[in-house]
This record gives C-alpha cells, structure tokens and sequence, in this order.
C-alpha cells in the first residue's frame, strides 16, 4: 500500500477494514435516515407532541424542530450518505484490486447501505429517529456552510412540504380502517392469552376502541345528512292534540301511561299535520287537584312555541341548534317550507350517533323523580275517588271523609289561622316581627 487518498501513508489491513466498517455504518444510517425521517407526518408528530410530558411527547417535540427545515435536513443527510458511499471504493481500493474493490464495494452498499438499514429503519421509524436527533442536528450544523444556502434556494423554488389533510369522507375511512385493525389486534390479544388464561396484559389505552369509531363514524356521517332524513316519526302518524282537547283525567293517564315527554299541538282542525307548539307532559301534574268539572284544555296549559327548519338544512346545523334552547325539540318542515313532515328532537339525534336507544324522563319503566309524582299523582286520584264515594253514603263519618278532597283548602285555612296567631302574638308583645 504505497497511497492512502494520495498520501504517502501505510496503513494497515485491520485499519482499512475498520474504516470501511465505519463508513458503511454512517452510509447505511443516512440511507435509513432518510427514507424513515420523512414518512413521519409533522401533523402527527404535533399532535404526540401536546398530548403530555410522556416519552413520546419528549419524542416527538425533538423530531419537529428538525423537520421544522426539511430541505436543510434533506441536503445534509444525503451529503453525508454521498460522502460515504464515494469513501469506500476508494478505500477498498487501498488493499484490493480495482476490480474486487468495485464488486466489494456494491455488494455493501447494496445489501448494509440500502436493504437492512432501510428495512429495519422503516420498522421503528419514530423511534430511532427520535433517538438520533442530537446526533442528525450535529450532521446539519457541519454541512451548514453548504447545506443552508442550498436548502433556502430550494424552499424558495419548490417550497415548503404541505401538511397532511384530510377531507370528511378521507377522514371516515381512516377512522374506519383504524378501528378495524385495533379489533383486530384486540382479538390477536385475546388469542395469545387464551379463552382461559387470563386477562390480557397487552391491553394499549391508545388503541380506538369499537365504541369510539362508531361515534366519530356517525358524527362525521351527521354532516352528510339533512334534517329531513333525521326525522323518524311522520307527523301523518304523531301523537297530538287539539288546542281545544279537554283535559279529562283519562286522557292524561293514557298520555302517562304511553310515556310521551311532550304532546305536539295544533290549532288548525283541517290540517293536523300542521303542529305550532308542544306540550311538555310533566305540566300535566298541575292537574291533580282538579277535576273533569273544571273544564281545563290544552289552550290554558303552557305551551311551548315551535321553532321551524327547512327540511333541507343541514342535520349538524340544526344539532347545534338545538342545543341552545330548551325544550330542545324543532319542527321539520318540507324543502318548500308550507307543511311540518315531523318533530326533530336533541334525543332523537343523540341516539342515532350512539346507534342506541335513551330511556325517556316519563317512560312508565323509568326510575325517574318525575314517574315517582305521576305515580304519587294516580294515589292521589284513587284516594279522591275513594272519598268521594264514601262521603255519599248515609253516616256520620261523611263530614270527615269529605274533608279529604279538599286538602288545599284545608291547608290555606290552616295557613290563615297560623299567620293570625302570630300576629296576636305580636301585637300583644309589641315585638317587630323578622324581616
């Protein structure tokens, strides 16, 4: 070995091999480098960034302020991955002939500088590249005086990388795809462990779970459908009133027993369908001192104005909506806008995202404090049904049977009689009574 790069220089065999080692590792890392570097999203990488002080947040805010200049990045690496692969010809050639330094020298790069670096790169690509940062800045600061000037022509010729996004029906499909390969490693889990043996102690709370996927699935879905196509129950076929119905109380006993929350209303006796107001159920346990003889309808109740949408409108618009006023209950009118194709509700929508179904306030099944009153308010009317009929039998206990229905007046009597006594009280101690 007379020359080493045109240097009267001797060196030894192990030394060239050992160079040779040296720069088929820096030409295969640059090589791995590159192609793991930039399959990572920048978007993603923001997004671990902020998700915490974990590992992967340290992570992926390292990886952003390099790739924060990607054609500074670019040039360096491959002017590193060029030096080397320019390097070890020539050093081959150094102790082998030209020939056997040419084959020598493309079997290495082939098989340690471009296959097994990338293959085994791309496998832990956010890994590894996070774990060489320090070291990728170190290459990029060297290559400065070149890389820099280099990197600004071309941000100002080709420009800066877009971020990647996605469009709603993308997105969808993502979410889908997503969702389907975390039930498939769930069930991959599963097999491992075993039917017998246990929990699974592979279980990842970042996986997307079967619930979740179908919730983003049918909100996405929400904004591809129209008011119209939410609406499950014609107003042809809705319950409803009459604005002159008369309050009977069987006919609020069947309203409570069907467990409507509220009754739709409508003024025009022609046209039914025609609903302008509702009726909130639950006001109807204002009737349980009154009776048949009392003549209360639907018109002396409170009634809630209707709000109206264009059957057109988009589902999410009116999903907003509605969740700013209260009841949150709309009627969904034709695209034309001149009859009401049915009722709209918060829950209804709700429960079409969930794909499940709610139990209402005053379903009779439900625990709610509202069917403990109605249920106290049916007592109620058998205890005064009860009473009545008692007091119409000739004895002398009627007086006293026949107090029972009229408990209120009882009870302003009472309240009369009370506030009196306090005021003797007062006024024979000529104490000021409290604010």
């Amino acid at each position: 070995m007379e020359t080493f790069f045109g240097f009267a220089v001797l060196v030894p065999a192990p030394v060239g091999a050992l160079i040779v080692i040296i720069l088929t590792c820096l030409a295969g890392t640059m090589a791995g480098l590159v192609l793991c570097v930039f399959s990572l999203d920048v978007t993603r990488l923001s997004g671990i960034a902020h998700t915490g002080n974990s590992a992967d947040a340290t992570r992926a805010r390292r990886l952003v302020s390099i790739l924060g200049k990607p054609h500074w990045l670019l040039i360096a690496l491959l002017t590193w991955n060029d030096i080397a692969l320019e390097m070890l010809p020539l050093v081959l050639n150094t102790f082998l002939p030209p020939a056997a330094a040419i084959v020598t020298s493309v079997a290495i790069t082939l098989v340690f500088c471009e296959i097994l670096p990338q293959a085994f790169f791309i496998q832990h690509a956010f890994e590894l590249s996070a774990l060489l940062s320090p070291f990728i800045r170190a290459l990029m600061w060297i290559t400065a005086p070149v890389a820099w000037p280099m990197s600004k022509l071309l941000d100002a010729v080709v420009g800066d990388k877009e971020a990647v996004f996605f469009q709603r029906r993308e997105l969808r499909e993502v979410i889908r795809i997503q969702g389907e390969m975390s039930e498939r490693r769930r069930r991959w889990k599963r097999a491992e462990v075993g039917e017998g043996g246990g929990e699974s102690q592979g279980n990842d709370e970042e996986d997307l779970t079967k619930e979740e996927a179908k919730l983003m699935l049918n909100v996405l879905s929400l904004s591809e459908s129209t008011a119209k196509d939410m609406v499950q129950l014609p107003s042809e076929i809705m319950y409803k009133w009459h604005i002159d119905t008369p309050l009977s109380p069987s006919l609020i006993a069947e309203v409570f027993a069907k467990g409507y929350n509220f009754i739709p209303v409508y003024e025009d006796a022609d046209d039914p369908t025609n609903v302008t107001q509702i009726l909130m159920t639950k006001m109807l346990l204002l009737l349980i001192y009154r009776s048949e003889s009392d003549g209360v309808c639907v018109r002396d109740m409170q009634l809630v104005p209707l709000q109206r949408f264009n059957g057109s409108t988009m589902a999410t618009e009116v999903f907003v909506h509605l969740q700013r006023i209260s009841p949150s209950i709309a009627a969904i009118t034709s695209e034309a806008g001149d009859k009401v194709v049915g009722l709209l509700t918060l829950r209804t929508i709700s429960e079409q995202i969930h794909e499940t179904t709610f139990q209402a306030e005053m379903d009779p099944l439900s625990p709610s404090p509202m069917q403990v009153m109605v249920r106290s308010w049916k007592v109620f009317r058998r205890m005064g049904e009860y009473n009545i009929s008692v007091s119409s039998r000739p004895s002398s206990l009627n007086t006293s049977f026949a107090l029972i229905p009229t408990i209120p007046a009882i009870e302003r009597s009472m309240r009369r009689a009370d506030s009196a006594a306090r005021l003797s009280i007062v006024v024979n101690t000529g104490e000021a009574s409290p604010p």
